[in-house]
């Protein structure tokens, strides 16, 4: 126990700017994941985030971790069927290796033979299926399940699903939450329809 409760500097603050290309306000699980895939997908890497309080202080570590869908405004009915849809996918991304993103880099022949040896017939990101269980079993250990009025946040906490999805220096990325391109214009109508329906619900014009 020892140090466990020493004060300890895990994100530094930075002088604020006067411009950036982007400005997320709220460090929450979705201000840092909008942050995140603008750097990552459309290489938009000078992003401000902004959070009054510390990362996370929000909704993202105070509401419940339940997965559900039984709220009925006219803007949340299409992302919680959207989130549901894409969390039935998750499965089938594992034993497809990959096909949303256009298919996982195959093993080194090195590896490819011991786990052939060690774990046949496993495929790629199933050796022992523990991530896979964390993203496709309800009430897996690990599993992230994060819902708020207006959205609702999937993932795992399992330690190497970060090194899997973004790749490392010694292994290519074989990101298991991936959106197809047809995913990513859904997404992109839906906010784009719920921002529109708020700016007239709040009189301004569109």
């Amino acid at each position: 126990m020892s140090g466990l409760f020493r004060r300890r500097v895990l994100l530094r603050e930075n002088e604020i700017r006067p411009r950036y290309d982007v400005v997320v306000v709220g460090g929450g699980g979705h201000g840092l994941a909008i942050a995140y895939n603008l750097a990552r997908r459309h290489g938009i890497r000078d992003v401000g985030v902004f959070e009054r309080a510390y990362i996370g202080a929000g909704g993202s570590g105070r509401n419940t971790t339940v997965l559900r869908a039984n709220y009925k405004t006219p803007e949340t009915i299409p992302f919680y069927k959207a989130s549901f849809d894409l969390y039935r996918t998750l499965s089938s991304e594992f034993q497809s290796e990959g096909s949303r993103a256009g298919g996982w880099a195959p093993l080194s022949p090195a590896y490819a033979a011991r786990k052939a040896q060690e774990w046949p017939g496993r495929p790629i990101l199933q050796r022992r299926r523990v991530l896979m269980r964390t993203l496709t079993v309800k009430g897996e250990p690990g599993q992230i399940r994060r819902l708020t009025t207006e959205s609702m946040t999937l993932g795992t906490s399992h330690k190497a699903a970060r090194f899997h999805q973004e790749g490392t220096r010694h292994m290519p990325a074989r990101p298991p939450i991936a959106l197809s391109r047809v995913d990513e214009e859904r997404w992109l109508d839906l906010t784009r329809e719920w921002v529109l329906r708020r700016a007239r619900e709040a009189g301004l014009a569109t």
